[in-house]
């Protein structure tokens, strides 16, 4: 007669070949963790193309890169819904699997909601950091791509404005850093 018998809701243990305490071999642990980081870490297409100049453009004005509990954080925090989905889209684009949060202001202070781009990626944010400004000017080689960056950083820092009295336009990028 079984033990269970009659009794509804227990659940048979997991039996394996294992006693309590086992320990696997190093080779077995060490290729287990290389199976587990090649499988969690996001491989990005760092190669340069339009949505990597766009982001750049954007991440140089208003985004921000940071290291957070053992990752990069790739942030975009703005008004514009239009401009975090197309920040959006050319993370997607560049085989990162980013989300947006929406908010509204709590202080009282602004009074537009903000749509938060968020993105994780640990080769990407070690990339961007080692990024130099001569390095930017080398992969920046071609007319679209350098387009690409002026419209992310017009984008996130940038506006327009045309005179009222000569109806003469002109654009304004203004930016603390020095890129």
């Amino acid at each position: 007669v079984p033990w269970n018998k009659g009794v509804r809701g227990v659940l048979k243990a997991n039996k394996t070949s294992f006693k309590k305490g086992h320990k696997w071999s190093h080779e077995i642990q060490e290729k287990r963790l290389r199976y587990l980081r090649e499988k969690t870490l996001l491989q990005p297409d760092l190669c340069m193309s339009e949505d990597l100049a766009y982001i750049l453009g954007m991440l140089k004005g208003d985004g921000s890169v940071f290291m957070k509990s053992r990752s990069y954080s790739i942030v975009l925090d703005i008004t514009d819904r239009v401009i975090a989905h197309n920040f959006f889209s050319s993370l997607q684009n560049i085989r990162l699997h980013p989300w947006i949060k929406e908010r509204m202001p709590t202080n009282g202070v602004g009074k537009l909601k903000k749509y938060i781009v968020i993105a994780t990626s640990l080769l990407f944010g070690q990339w961007y950091k080692s990024l130099t400004l001569k390095q930017l000017e080398i992969l920046l080689d071609s007319k679209p791509t350098i387009a690409a960056f002026i419209r992310g950083f017009y984008e996130a820092e940038g506006n327009l404005h045309i005179d009222k009295k000569y109806q003469i336009p002109s654009v304004h990028i203004h930016n603390t850093d020095k890129l």
